[in-house]
């Protein structure tokens, strides 16, 4: 079963709208519908929600995922199927970032792609995952991680910052220790604000450490 957006970005109906409020309304997904969407056309139909992109206006991008988790009825609907976490990793394990040569928005494309991590990051997705399964989304992060400084032009800082923080809440999630003594990094770890760009270089180091002690 497919799903089309019936008013997209661009069109004469989405200018006439006259508030965000509007728009979030006409983008969720009928319930009849959103019920006969297997987890695989659901996830593929949240990557096109028109809105998504809104959570780089977040101070805190992990909190901008979750403010459009909460208004957006089919990611809604995806935290609660048993088989999102397989779905979406599956999704994001298998995504070339060399795709970024094919697209001709390449912001729109990192900026989608960072979503991916971030809704991984969310704590109804970890928490269904196995100790080990949570290790192996870890090394596929860094692995992605390594991928996206090859296009480094494109993804920026954002792309570092999006990786070490959803890479170190599934590192938390094996028994990383979590920082204790810096008001700063418990600011990155836990809500994505970051005050120093060293301290990402210094998490991603930790983190490759902390995934070769687990092997």
């Amino acid at each position: 079963m497919k799903y089309k957006y019936p008013i997209l970005p661009g069109t004469a109906e989405w200018k006439n709208f006259k508030s965000t409020a509007e728009m979030i309304d006409a983008c969720n997904i009928p319930s009849d519908v959103l019920a006969n969407l297997s987890t695989k056309e659901l996830w593929d139909v949240c990557l096109q929600y028109p809105l998504l992109r809104q959570y780089t206006a977040s101070n805190s991008p992990y909190r901008g995922i979750q403010g459009i988790i909460d208004v957006f009825n089919g990611l809604t609907e995806l935290m609660r199927r048993d088989d999102a976490h397989k779905v979406i990793y599956g999704y994001y394990l298998t995504e070339e970032i060399a795709n970024i040569n094919n697209t001709k928005n390449k912001g729109a494309y990192t900026f989608d792609f960072c979503a991916i991590e971030l809704i991984l990051a969310q704590k109804p997705i970890i928490s269904r995952f196995s100790r080990e399964e949570k290790l192996n989304v870890l090394t596929t992060m860094l692995e992605k991680y390594d991928e996206k400084s090859s296009y480094s032009e494109y993804f920026g800082m954002f792309g570092k910052v999006a990786t070490a923080f959803a890479a170190n809440k599934y590192a938390e999630a094996t028994g990383k220790t979590k920082r204790a003594d810096n008001e700063q990094f418990r600011l990155f770890t836990e809500e994505m604000l970051l005050a120093d760009a060293s301290h990402v270089d210094t998490i991603l180091s930790e983190l490759v450490e902390y995934q070769k002690s687990t092997k």
